[in-house]
């Protein structure tokens, strides 16, 4: 996940973790001469993993591990753990996915072949739809302000009130909302548009399937009326 928010070129030295490397086993089983860029060797290169994305990925759970654990007891920590990962995925991911979904069943709708043509480019649709997509989006709308309810049975031996992890879960999704802004305020003030490219090379298997062989990302700074600065990875 965080290789793919870095080809969106919203984090810092976003190419090097959004690039590929060398996995540690493909290494020891081949040759020095084997070794080439994946977009120099497209069909025969060793395998790669986001090493990069992996060490941020691992930085950031050593420190939740941290700052959770070593203040309360392992018991509170779990489940302030488990509500956090349950609180970004399930709900926050989940509900702008079914916002996005909403927004694309109505904009084929309202503008029709002048809109992104939701209806022409998907292969199936569900049972009454666009009934579930509309119910989906007013039970997960829901749930972010729920989880605020006071339970009607408090364990004893917490060590935090009950609306911490809620609050906690509130904060880091309102800091994502921020780092969003920020970056597009710096695009303002800067007078630069940030664009991203990004070219799958696709090939098909002998099962007659598409196998995305590499992809080849490109962050662009377009000045307000100046040259582009292009960065490739």
């Amino acid at each position: 996940m965080k290789q793919e928010i870095a080809k969106e070129a919203i984090l810092p030295w976003s190419l090097q973790l959004a690039s590929g490397s060398d996995s540690l086993l493909s290494r020891f089983s081949s040759s020095s001469r084997d070794r080439k860029p994946a977009y120099r060797n497209i069909d025969n290169h060793l395998e790669q993993v986001p090493m990069g994305a992996t060490f941020l990925h691992w930085i950031f759970e050593i420190l939740l591990v941290l700052l959770v654990g070593i203040p309360v007891k392992p018991s509170t920590s779990y489940r302030i753990l488990t509500f956090l990962k349950t609180f970004s995925i399930v709900i926050v991911l989940g509900l702008l996915t079914v916002l996005g979904l909403a927004y694309l069943k109505i904009d084929s709708w309202i503008r029709g072949n002048q809109g992104r043509k939701w209806y022409m480019k998907v292969a199936w649709r569900p049972w009454l739809d666009p009934l579930p997509t509309f119910v989906a989006c007013a039970a997960l709308t829901f749930l972010p302000f729920a989880i605020f309810a006071r339970p009607s049975k408090i364990r004893p031996d917490d060590d935090l009130p009950y609306w911490v992890s809620p609050f906690v879960g509130w904060a880091v999704f309102l800091f994502g909302v921020m780092w969003w802004l920020g970056l597009r305020f710096m695009q303002w003030r800067g007078r630069w548009e940030l664009v991203r490219r990004r070219v799958p090379y696709i090939e098909i298997d002998h099962l007659g399937e598409p196998v995305m062989m590499a992809e080849f990302v490109e962050h662009e700074r377009v000045p307000v009326g100046g040259n582009i600065r292009m960065r490739r990875g």
